[in-house]
């Protein structure tokens, strides 16, 4: 889950104002989702070596918060809470700046996360309120791309106050994020609709955490499942309720209208929606001027695009500009622009090569729509290369993105439904047998890609509606 940040991978601004990203991976902010527990969680066996893959300064901080922990364990004569609150402050400081280096990609982030997660194991268990330092190192895992880790973090939270709100709002994201929409969606239903839910301090905060769970579930949700007339007929009212608290919160849902548009603008071949769609794409960067990430102007590009007007080069350019020296998960969308620009261009070879790298990118992070999108690019490629055997590859794509689509309860998309009966009326019977093979070896091979998330998070959402 979040900001249409110009520094962020994911739609993570680096600002403290939250806000729902405007594309891609989900992002919310710490003022959305910070709070304080006193569940003790039970220490792992040992410390991970701070290592010398970790930046040096990350490496000396890890190395003297480490050394304040033992210090405290051992010595419990004297201030010893008011040295355990300095821990925690340490490891918050560090978590921080262990975001930053996951958004530009640093491949040592991992480490240094577990190293961290097991100094808060140790540090629970003389101070429990630091169980609420799960709240970053969820957020730290949601901007590595490691959305299962966000969500088992949001499980432990959980496990020890299901009523709170801002870590279902964890949880939720992350599922988001992993496109196990249905589920998303219940846990978003459960923030907006209980009563019984423990909120943020302030009226403010509580707002806009709300606002965040109903863009999520009535505009993203929707729009991702194939329902971008729904999209549009909720985000009127949104609008008017984001006006009044944020215009981050504003320009994001004007964005998400912006690609409702292009959409269902793509499917009906209608000009004037097009059109429309690019007014609010333009609009929501002007209310964000200096502060969008590279998803604004990607997602005008290819309204432009579809339009045939130009300015599409002014586009390309600033979104690689915004994206240059960020993470995997920007890279995958980064690849996914050059597939569908490259085979537009004629270029079939390259365009396979980009769309598997999105593809890759996307199996690891579990950001099931990146990947469906990514393997339809494919398969076009494929398909128009033109041989038989490339034909074959292409229905295999089709066929395993709509699985996976299906499986998710997502759209598998416009380009997708067009393609499938062309592959089809080109294929031998042996052809089909080889396809309906190869997508159950997937099956079996990548379980995960083609069944629902398994979370302790459904027996908590479970309860809500029971009570």
């Amino acid at each position: 889950m979040d900001n249409p940040g110009r520094h962020g991978s994911g739609g993570g601004f680096q600002g403290s104002a939250p806000l729902v990203s405007v594309s891609g991976n989900a992002v919310i902010s710490k003022l959305l989702v910070v709070g304080h527990t006193d569940r003790v969680i039970t220490p792992s066996e040992g410390l991970s070596v701070v290592g010398d893959r970790q930046p040096l300064e990350i490496r000396e901080e890890l190395g003297a918060v480490a050394e304040a922990l033992r210090a405290s364990i051992n010595d419990r004569t004297s201030n010893t809470a008011d040295r355990l609150q300095a821990v925690a402050a340490g490891l918050e400081r560090i978590i921080a700046k262990l975001i930053v280096y996951a958004n530009r990609g640093a491949p040592q982030v991992r480490a240094a996360a577990r190293t961290v997660s097991e100094l808060i194991d140790r540090l629970e268990l003389m101070l429990p309120e630091a169980s609420s330092l799960r709240v970053n190192l969820a957020m730290l895992h949601n901007e590595m791309g490691n959305y299962m880790g966000s969500l088992h973090e949001a499980e432990r939270l959980l496990q020890r106050e299901p009523y709170r709100s801002r870590y279902l709002m964890l949880a939720g994201t992350a599922l988001l994020n992993m496109c196990d929409f249905p589920f998303a969606k219940a846990v978003f239903d459960t923030i907006v609709e209980s009563a019984e839910l423990t909120r943020p301090s302030t009226e403010h905060e509580s707002e806009l955490e709300l606002l965040t769970a109903e863009q999520f579930r009535q505009l993203w949700i929707p729009h991702y499942q194939g329902k971008p007339v729904s999209t549009l007929r909720s985000a009127p009212d949104l609008i008017a309720r984001a006006r009044e608290t944020s215009v981050r919160q504003e320009a994001g849902i004007i964005h998400r209208v912006a690609r409702a548009q292009n959409d269902l603008a793509t499917s009906h071949k209608d000009r004037d929606l097009l059109s429309r769609s690019l007014r609010n794409h333009r609009k929501a960067m002007r209310l964000v001027k200096g502060e969008y990430n590279f998803h604004m102007p990607m997602a005008e590009y290819y309204t432009l695009m579809a339009l045939g007007f130009e300015g599409q080069a002014r586009s390309w350019h600033e979104t690689h500009e915004l994206a240059a020296g960020l993470n995997d998960a920007a890279q995958a969308h980064i690849c996914l622009l050059e597939s569908r620009r490259l085979r537009r261009d004629g270029c079939y070879f390259a365009a396979v090569e980009q769309a598997t790298r999105a593809r890759d990118i996307w199996c690891m992070t579990l950001h099931l729509k990146g990947m469906v999108d990514a393997l339809v690019s494919r398969a076009q490629a494929y398909f128009d290369i033109g041989t038989h055997r490339f034909l074959v590859q292409a229905a295999e794509d089709i066929a395993v993105a709509s699985t996976i689509a299906s499986a998710h309860d997502f759209d598998v998309g416009y380009e997708a439904r067009l393609l499938r009966p062309r592959c089809a009326e080109r294929l031998e019977r042996k052809d089909e047998l080889q396809i309906k093979v190869h997508v159950a070896a997937l099956r079996s091979q990548v379980p995960q890609l083609f069944r629902p998330t398994e979370s302790s998070v459904a027996s908590v959402i479970t309860a809500f509606r029971e009570h």
